[in-house]
């Protein structure tokens, strides 16, 4: 018997759950799962219980189809009751996932590989590695990234996570002119709150900081050497040899309007603090800002502090952007390929700069705000899955000794946009 065949509002009781087809995953496991179910006083209330059943189920990758199928049958065994009955479930096994997929951020495109051993134990644990390489070093091995992760639910429930990541990186950071070659360890633990997830981690990173080329900055050089980072949220100082205090935020809203219009503003901004006095911020904790996918109008990472080409990066930054989208015109946004595209128009202001802690919170508000960035301009957005392209001609009105400006078209592609 299936359940879309039982009217919601009839009494049952599931006494007994069977699944078949398994042989890692444990019995302990499988009740935790499945107790809602127990509970269940009628069908609409056994719907909803597999429904929670089976989402933790597919979060975990336990079995190998997404929608696995119930049946239910008459119980028969010890203290069957008149509505009692057994739910049965017959599924696969999931042992293997994995592939090489193209990956987006805003600094750059990759190329991953990875494989993933869901249920490892048998209770809902991962294990999975991957490996990426950057397509602008011509996919050599020596620039790229390795990670081994394993994640494990706690009482079975994948809102409750625990996990354990291995790294080591070695990465280019040109705009800046250095490299970095990094190993670490991070350990964390997410769980609901309020309405959404909070993760609690820990990093635990040694890392080597190298000059690029003969041509890097004197005030970039004379950072190079190993540092060993021991942070939990950005509060770095928990052992090792680096100190500090950072934290970033950012906010969005959209609102729709008439004619199909949508007008959305973006802000962002951090703070950050050394907690060494005898210690500045390193260049690779510092905030960067600037390019297609934050200030528009300026080279990626091209605002702020620079020397002999350098980007070096400061230590508080606010960024604001008020953007307009419309479909394409004359009924081209209609068409089946013309909707995922939207005209584009926007305003961009922001800033980059070192604050004095030694100066009152009124005189670093105004070296925030008297030394803005400012760009306008307008274009074609084309959404693809979970990525977004944008082809804009961009006017940079107010800029700053020092930085990178692009005026002109600019190509922006990533997941992350100001």
């Amino acid at each position: 018997m299936l359940l879309r065949e039982i009217s919601d509002d009839q009494k049952g009781k599931i006494q007994e759950v069977i699944v078949k087809g398994i042989y890692k995953t444990k019995e302990d496991f499988l009740k935790k799962t499945f107790k809602h179910v127990f509970k269940a006083e009628n069908f609409s209330e056994i719907k909803r219980a597999i429904e929670e059943a089976t989402v933790r189920l597919n979060t975990l990758e336990i079995f190998k189809g997404s929608r696995p199928k119930f049946i239910l049958d008459i119980y028969e065994g010890p203290g069957a009751q008149p509505d009692g009955y057994t739910l049965i479930l017959n599924e696969k096994e999931k042992y293997f996932t994995g592939g090489t997929t193209a990956q987006i951020d805003r600094d750059n495109a990759y190329l991953k590989t990875y494989g993933k051993v869901p249920n490892v134990f048998g209770r809902g644990e991962s294990l999975s590695a991957a490996f990426t390489l950057n397509p602008k070093y011509g996919f050599n091995r020596e620039y790229g990234s390795k990670n081994l992760v394993f994640k494990k639910p706690i009482g079975a429930d994948p809102n409750y996570m625990l996990n354990a990541d291995l790294f080591h990186s070695n990465q280019e950071y040109t705009w800046s002119g250095y490299k970095e070659l990094a190993r670490g360890v991070v350990l964390g633990l997410s769980f609901p709150f309020m309405n959404g997830s909070h993760n609690i981690q820990w990093n635990g990173i040694w890392r080597d900081l190298r000059a690029l080329s003969p041509a890097t900055s004197f005030a970039v050089r004379e950072e190079s050497g190993h540092t060993l980072k021991s942070s939990i949220r950005e509060y770095a100082g928990l052992g090792g040899n680096i100190e500090f205090l950072k934290h970033d935020m950012e906010f969005q809203i959209s609102q729709k309007l008439p004619l199909e219009t949508v007008i959305q503003l973006s802000l962002a901004g951090g703070l950050m603090k050394s907690l060494n006095p005898s210690r500045d911020i390193s260049i690779n904790d510092r905030f960067f800002t600037g390019g297609p996918t934050s200030l528009r109008g300026f080279n990626f990472q091209g605002v702020g502090p620079h020397m002999n080409g350098n980007a070096l990066g400061a230590d508080a930054y606010w960024l604001c952007g008020l953007h307009v989208y419309r479909p394409l015109p004359f009924n081209i946004g209609k068409s089946e390929i013309g909707r995922h595209f939207r005209t584009h128009f926007f305003v961009n202001a922001g800033n980059l700069v070192n604050i004095d802690m030694n100066k009152t919170a009124k005189e670093n508000f105004q070296t925030l705000s008297e030394s803005y960035r400012l760009s306008y301009g307008g274009g074609i957005v084309l959404m693809f899955g979970f990525a977004k392209l944008e082809l804009n001609y961009v006017f940079p009105i107010r800029s700053m000794e020092g930085d990178r400006i692009c005026p002109g078209l600019q190509f922006g592609v990533g997941i992350e946009f100001l």
